[in-house]
């Protein structure tokens, strides 16, 4: 599956695992993307 993003796509291979391959992706925001995932879900939990 391919998602198309507007500073790149993302594609999404479900092999057993979640396989996740950026391009034209900075990795920091990738990062930063899933920090505010978990905090976002922390702070619901709590």
């Amino acid at each position: 599956m391919t998602v198309e993003l507007p500073f790149g796509h993302l594609n999404v291979c479900w092999d057993g695992r979640s396989m996740f391959t950026f391009e034209n992706f900075p990795m920091v925001v990738i990062i930063a993307l899933i920090l505010l995932a978990w905090l976002s879900f922390f702070s619901v939990i709590l």
